[in-house]
């Protein structure tokens, strides 16, 4: 190879969002509590298993759901379209993983 064909080629300031933690951005704010929020909906099976009542699963599927993709919006700006992407895919996946585990914590404390 030549050595012109082994130079990079140069990146516009437009292309060189990436997902970076700005800590004294505003967006890190709502990064943060959307990120609080829905681990907290992870755990509401263990709070509805505190109150005597069976767990809503459908109703914090779709506040989760929300949360998750109207931080995305917000946040989109400072962001890639593939940052804002994995943001939604990782906070459902949160959401599921918390909730399945304090449901079979909530099942397993019924049994036994």
């Amino acid at each position: 190879m030549t050595q012109i064909a082994m130079r990079a080629a140069p990146v516009s300031m437009s292309q060189q969002r990436t997902l970076k933690f700005r800590p004294g951005s505003p967006g890190t704010a709502l990064f943060a509590a959307s990120w609080f929020l829905v681990t907290i909906l992870g755990l509401m099976p263990l709070a509805e298993m505190k109150l005597h009542r069976l767990p809503s699963v459908p109703t914090l599927a779709v506040i989760a759901f929300f949360v998750a993709v109207g931080s995305a919006t917000a946040l989109r700006q400072g962001y890639t379209w593939l940052g804002v992407v994995l943001h939604i895919y990782s906070q459902i996946a949160i959401w599921l993983s918390v909730t399945f585990c304090s449901m079979a914590f909530v099942m397993s404390a019924m049994v036994g």
